[in-house]
């Protein structure tokens, strides 16, 4: 698939998740919560947050040839 990963694939916390997948992108923090509360059904599926950032260093300079 190159340039893109699936940071949700694989066995986390409340899984399987539906795949949410990023393209040249790092995750830095996955948080994932289920979809139900005690009896109550809040979703058919487990939520999830994943905190994305630049995988290669961003500024001025990035990308700069020597």
């Amino acid at each position: 698939m190159g340039r893109w990963t699936i940071h949700t694939a694989g066995d986390v916390e409340h899984g399987p998740l539906i795949d949410h997948v990023a393209s040249e992108l790092s995750c830095t923090g996955l948080r994932t919560w289920p979809g139900h509360s005690a009896d109550l059904a809040l979703s058919d599926h487990s939520g999830v947050v994943c905190r994305l950032v630049p995988a290669s260093p961003v500024g001025p300079d990035a990308g700069a040839m020597a």
